[in-house]
């Protein structure tokens, strides 16, 4: 059979969320089986902490 992962929104997916992907597919593709991972985590993405001031310059 073909296993495939649909995002049904648009958002960034972590190598975390990927990494547990492959594991849940790996419990149940036999042992013959074959996953290829087609995505990859290479953007990085910075976010400031919550309650912390904008524009500090520092």
């Amino acid at each position: 059979g073909i296993w495939m992962l649909q995002a049904l929104e648009p958002a960034w997916i972590t190598s975390r969320q990927i990494e547990a992907v492959r594991r849940a597919m790996s419990r149940n593709v036999r042992q013959g089986g074959k996953i290829w991972v087609l995505i990859f985590p290479d953007k990085p993405v910075t976010v400031r902490p919550t309650e912390t001031r904008m524009g500090s310059g520092v």
